[in-house]
């Protein structure tokens, strides 16, 4: 591609879902997984202090999503802060 052409949204959005996820964030969603059906069927958040960046919270929602979960994504000043999975 030239450096003279505009990026496909498709491509960003290819590479933002592929986005490799840190250990601990894997970690802390996955005892948050655990943890949930402990607390009568209540979904559970995820944000910065987990793991959750801007860079990784589209890869977070396609796995999370193709795992089964649903999420609703929570922004703040344009910036994703906080995902709700149930």
């Amino acid at each position: 591609m030239s450096q003279n052409q505009i990026i496909p949204k498709t491509v960003v959005l290819d590479k933002l879902m592929k986005t490799k996820l840190s250990e601990r964030l894997v970690n802390n969603i996955n005892n948050k997984i655990l943890k949930a059906p402990k607390q009568e069927g209540q979904g559970f958040s995820i944000r910065y202090e987990d793991g959750l960046t801007q860079e990784n919270y589209m890869s977070v929602v396609n796995q999370l999503r193709a795992a089964g979960y649903n999420v609703q994504i929570f922004y703040a000043n344009g910036k994703v802060a906080e995902l709700y999975v149930y």
